[in-house]
C-alpha cells in the first residue's frame, strides 16, 4: 500500500495466462530410469560460492517489467531488484539444452549464477527429479568460472550436483518434494529438508503453498523460535524420511492460483531460517527448488497423479 511501483505492476496484471513456457517441443516418451543429466550450466557464469552480494532479506517477491518474459527480479519492499532469475525452455540452439531455471547474484541476468535447477535427461512430465547445480564447496578463484558437468569426469569441483526428488506419501494423497543440502555457518553439516503441499482450504495461506520443513535429530531450542516466541516443530518424522527427528517449519512458498505480474509468488524464511542459522548454501537452495516448484505446479506435475 503506497508503493508506486506496485501499484504500476499491479496494473500491468494478467489473470489467464501460465508462467512462460518451460517445456521441449516433444516431451521423451520413455519413462524416467537412470540418473543422468545433461548440464545446462556452460551456459551460465556460476558464481564463486554461494555467498550473496547483497544478504537475503526474510521475505523475497517475484516482479516482473510490464511484460511477461524470461527474465524476472526477486527482492523485498524496499528494491524490487536485489536478485534476478531467468527460465529457459531448452529448445534453442544458442541457449541451454534442457529446460531450466537461473537465480543470478545481482540485478542482472549478465551476473553470475548462484544456482541453476533444471530437468533430468530423458525426463517426462512425471518425471520425479530436479537437477540443481550449484557453486562448490570450496570457493574458486577469478570472478566468475565457466563451467561445464561431465559425469564421467573424476575429481570435479567445479560445482556440486544435488537432487530434490518428488514423491507421495503413503496416504496417497500428500505430494513432497525432498532434497538434503550442507547448513551451518561452516556450510558442511548436511541435513534433510521436504517441501510439502500445504491444504487448498488452510486460512493461513494462499490457495497455493508448500512449506519446508527441517529435520534433525536434536533440537536447538534457541534457534527454533519463529520470531513471535512460538516453536515452530510440528512432530516427529514424514513417512520413514525423517523418523526420530525433530521437524521445524522453516519457510513457505506461496503462489497465485493465476499467472500474475504483481508479485506472482512470494518466500517467506522461518524459525531458523528466518535467523540465518542454516547459512547462505540452504538459502540459495530454497530459494531455487521454491522456484522450480511454481514451474511444476504451472504443468500440473505438483498433484499426486502427475509423479511416477
Amino acid at each position: 500500500m503506497g508503493n508506486p511501483n506496485e501499484a504500476e505492476a499491479a496494473t500491468t496484471e494478467q489473470n489467464d495466462t501460465a508462467p512462460p513456457p518451460y517445456s521441449p517441443c516433444e516431451p521423451p516418451s520413455q519413462p524416467f530410469s537412470t540418473c543422468q543429466h545433461v548440464s545446462p550450466v556452460a551456459h551460465f557464469s556460476m558464481n564463486q560460492s554461494v555467498s550473496p552480494y547483497h544478504p537475503f532479506p526474510t521475505a523475497l517477491s517475484a516482479y516482473y517489467q510490464w511484460k511477461i518474459t524470461r527474465v524476472f527480479h526477486l527482492g523485498d519492499s524496499t528494491n524490487h531488484k536485489l536478485y534476478t532469475a531467468s527460465t529457459h525452455a531448452g529448445i534453442s540452439s544458442k541457449g541451454p539444452n534442457i529446460p531450466c531455471v537461473v537465480l543470478y547474484n545481482g540485478p542482472s541476468d549478465k551476473d553470475p549464477a548462484l544456482a541453476v535447477v533444471s530437468e533430468h535427461k530423458g525426463w517426462n512430465l512425471k518425471s520425479p527429479i530436479s537437477v540443481i547445480t550449484l557453486p562448490p564447496l570450496t570457493p574458486s578463484s577469478g570472478p566468475g568460472l565457466n563451467l561445464t558437468i561431465d559425469p564421467a569426469a573424476q575429481g570435479d569441483t567445479s560445482s556440486v550436483t544435488e537432487i530434490m526428488r518428488a514423491s507421495v506419501l503413503t496416504d496417497r494423497k500428500t505430494v513432497v518434494f525432498r532434497f538434503s543440502i550442507e547448513v551451518g555457518r561452516d556450510g558442511f553439516r548436511r541435513e534433510r529438508f521436504e517441501w510439502r503441499k500445504l491444504k487448498t482450504d488452510d486460512p493461513d495461506y494462499a490457495k497455493r503453498a508448500v512449506k519446508l520443513l527441517r529435520f534433525r535429530s536434536s533440537p536447538t531450542s534457541a534457534s527454533s523460535k519463529d520470531g513471535s516466541g512460538a516453536a515452530s516443530f510440528e512432530g516427529n518424522g514424514s513417512d520413514g524420511w525423517g523418523d526420530g527427528c525433530e521437524v521445524e517449519v522453516v519457510a513457505v512458498f506461496e503462489w497465485k492460483p493465476v499467472w500474475s505480474m504483481n508479485k506472482p509468488f512470494n518466500i517467506r524464511f522461518m524459525g531458523s531460517g528466518k535467523t540465518g542459522e542454516l547459512g547462505d548454501r540452504w538459502a540459495v537452495m530454497a530459494i531455487i527448488t521454491g522456484m522450480r516448484i511454481w514451474f511444476l505446479d504451472s504443468q500440473n506435475r505438483t498433484i499426486a497423479t502427475s509423479i511416477e
